[in-house]
């Protein structure tokens, strides 16, 4: 599923490899902005 406001991105994952379940990419990036009010909130702030 593509992310309009992140356009093309290479992801790195880790230099090694588990035996099982390792590291991945799960989902897909937030996009811009997308937690501002969030991250704001946490030291008091607003947008």
């Amino acid at each position: 599923m593509p992310n309009d406001g992140v356009g093309r991105t290479s992801i790195l994952n880790a230099g090694f490899r588990f035996a099982h379940d390792g590291p991945g990419v799960a989902t897909l990036p937030p996009r811009p902005g997308e937690h501002t009010k969030e991250i704001l909130a946490e030291p008091g702030l607003s947008s």
